[in-house]
């Protein structure tokens, strides 16, 4: 008897015999039944209870060893993973068709994975967006619909009801996507009167329905002209959760945000006489001993101080110390904080800075755009460098295959993130680098795949994953150090004939 082992797959030609004869997916989702009449279930779907359906615990007992591929590999998952392990792949799979989440106010029938979803909201349905999490209630009419909340980087459905014959609002939120984390995240609804100088807030579990009564809202706001709902979403932690309320409170003026950790008196010592930003190592003297930055010591030839000379003198002994100082992000707004090693290299990247267009090295483009411009200005200016399909065709002939170099940049957008993919061509190797437009440190976050599709006819298949990496030019692009794909020409050449084509995935 063959002995099967957890690294064994379903051959592939047994696939078409494997499916459940209700849904047409893979019966790798445990309980599995047989009909004798209706031949097999799994268990994605609802069994009847007239006593024909048969456990097949046979079957379980042996498939439970093997590996399947994802019931969604026809939308492009490429996983294999075990009938324990199906379960929750397939409920948080990148590649998950949805339904919209209109299609039962409205005869929208749009399907699609996650990531297409916000744009889909953004052309049909953009007054159900969400986007500040924020609505008012209304006890006056009686409606229902689904709203789309973009938060953080996820999405959730919110669905809304008012009834006015009961006087009652309710709400359910529920998320829509592959974060895994999202079971253990709670939704937290504030009620704020008009003037904001009540509010009440109400936790609760995620597709847990929260009921408020108008006539008793009204009393804990000190019945106000309107009432305005927000919308936040949170990990539970180890607080219970259902139905925990906090009593209403007086909202005072807001305070300045002050971090504790940050020595403004010590910092405002550190500040250069020339750009006014606080200095870190190395940190340059003038002979008389007045110190300034790095950077300007570079644009100035005299202390602006004392109109001394500088030499190449350092002030190691302040170098010391300011290395055990907390920083402030030099932009405003920004509430980020690091020691001197790291504060510069979150700022070249802060969300709250000037950003540089992210194809300035393709396009010449020397534009400056705060970041929330960065997409608008890509789609209206370099819209042929926006990949919004997830394939890309290269025409590659026999010219291509000569030391020519051949490059391009693409620009994606993934889970409410831009990011930048580095196409090269050099020394008949192909690379690929994908970099997060955004802060550096979230790049490790994320990872990317390059999927060689076989046109030749051969049914061969190669595909590869690694890191994102932190924004850079094409020159930093594929550096040592730096996080990229890369293939020679030979380990594919078999696989394509005048096109090159091939996939390309982000995923968390």
């Amino acid at each position: 008897m063959q002995k099967f082992t957890s690294m064994s797959f379903v051959q592939t030609e047994s696939l078409p015999n494997l499916k459940c004869t209700n849904c047409k997916k893979y019966l790798s989702h445990f309980p599995i039944y047989f009909n004798p009449q209706g031949g097999s279930f799994c268990g994605r779907c609802p069994i009847s209870n007239d006593g024909n359906n048969m456990r097949n615990e046979i079957y379980e007992n042996l498939a439970r060893t093997l590996k399947f591929p994802c019931c969604f590999d026809t939308n492009g998952c490429i996983e294999v993973v075990t009938p324990d392990k199906i379960p929750q792949h397939e409920e948080f799979c990148n590649f998950k068709n949805y339904e919209c989440p209109m299609s039962c106010f409205t005869n929208c029938e749009w399907k699609g994975t996650v990531k297409r979803l916000l744009d889909h909201f953004e052309q049909k349905h953009p007054t159900f967006i969400l986007r500040d999490g924020q609505f008012e209630l209304d006890f006056i009419n009686s409606h229902k619909e689904n709203y789309l909340l973009p938060f953080g980087e996820d999405l959730y459905v919110v669905s809304r009801m008012n009834d006015f014959k009961t006087n009652t609002f309710s709400c359910t939120v529920s998320y829509i996507g592959s974060n895994a984390r999202a079971e253990n995240y709670v939704y937290k609804i504030v009620l704020e009167s008009g003037n904001k100088s009540q509010v009440y807030m109400i936790k609760n579990k995620l597709k847990t329905t929260t009921e408020i009564q108008g006539e008793n809202i009204r009393k804990i706001l000190n019945d106000p002209t309107s009432i305005i709902a927000r919308i936040e979403i949170m990990e539970s932690g180890d607080d219970t959760v259902e139905n925990v309320i906090i009593v209403a409170k007086e909202v005072k003026e807001e305070e300045e945000y002050v971090n504790s950790e940050l020595n403004y008196d010590m910092l405002s010592g550190l500040e250069c006489v020339v750009c006014m930003e606080y200095m870190i190592p190395p940190i340059h003297q003038c002979i008389t001993g007045h110190s300034i930055c790095f950077h300007c010591k570079t644009k100035v030839a005299q202390c602006p101080t004392c109109r001394k000379e500088f030499q190449n003198t350092q002030n190691f002994a302040l170098a010391q110390i300011i290395y055990h100082l907390t920083y402030p992000c030099k932009h405003s707004k920004c509430r980020f904080t690091a020691k001197a090693r790291y504060i510069r290299q979150h700022e070249e990247s802060c969300v709250y800075g000037p950003f540089k267009c992210p194809l300035q090295e393709y396009e010449n483009c020397n534009v400056q755009l705060i970041f929330s411009d960065v997409l608008d200005h890509v789609m209206n200016t370099h819209y042929e460098h926006v990949l919004e399909m997830d394939t890309v065709t290269l025409p590659f002939d026999n010219a291509n295959e000569d030391d020519d170099e051949d490059k391009d940049c693409y620009i994606l957008k993934y889970s409410f993130k831009l990011f930048k993919l580095h196409f090269l061509y050099r020394y008949h190797t192909f690379y690929w680098a994908m970099q997060l437009i955004g802060p550096a440190d979230e790049s490790t976050k994320y990872k990317f795949e390059i999927d060689i599709i076989d046109n030749s006819g051969k049914n061969h298949r190669a595909y590869f994953r690694t890191s994102c990496s932190p924004l850079s030019d094409d020159a930093d692009a594929f550096s040592d150090g730096k996080s990229y794909i890369y293939l020679h020409l030979d380990q594919i050449r078999t696989m394509f004939t005048n096109d090159l084509c091939y996939r390309v995935r982000i995923l968390q």
